[in-house]
C-alpha cells in the first residue's frame, strides 16, 4: 500500500468506524490500539496505528478465532 490511499486499496472502509480510527491516527500522533468487527469480511480485527512522517502505519491482525473462543 506504500504510496496509496487506504481507500484506494480498501474502498469498503469508506464511512465506517475503521475509517474514523484511521483518520484519528492521521490527525493525532497518539498511537491507537482497538478491536473491531468488520461486517463485509465477517471478521474481527485488532488494529494498531501509528503516525509517521509519510502518513500512518496500520497493523491489522485477524482475531476472529480468539473472539469465537471467548464467546
Amino acid at each position: 500500500m506504500i504510496g496509496k490511499s487506504y481507500l484506494e486499496v480498501f474502498p469498503e472502509l469508506k464511512s465506517t468506524p475503521i475509517e474514523e480510527k484511521i483518520n484519528q491516527v492521521l490527525s493525532d500522533p497518539k498511537p491507537i490500539d482497538y478491536e473491531m468487527y468488520f461486517p463485509p469480511a465477517q471478521r474481527w480485527y485488532q488494529t494498531q496505528g501509528y503516525a509517521t512522517r509519510e502518513g500512518a502505519l496500520l497493523i491489522f491482525r485477524d482475531i476472529t478465532a480468539r473472539k469465537s473462543q471467548s464467546a
